[in-house]
């Protein structure tokens, strides 16, 4: 499952207003432990980093 989440540079977290680093490894944590959540998490990833056109 950790392959599934890319390594962040934490930079990149930490200048996203509204999430800390703290919240973004507790959702990668909790990813981690809930193969549903982790596909909701995934989903919302996506729809993020590649938006429909």
């Amino acid at each position: 499952m950790a392959d599934f989440y890319p390594a962040v540079d934490t930079s990149a977290v930490e200048s996203t207003e509204g999430i800390t680093v703290d919240d973004y490894n507790a959702i990668l944590t909790a990813a981690q432990a809930d193969p549903a959540f982790a596909e909701e998490v995934g989903g919302a990833i996506n729809a993020v980093v590649q938006p429909d056109n």
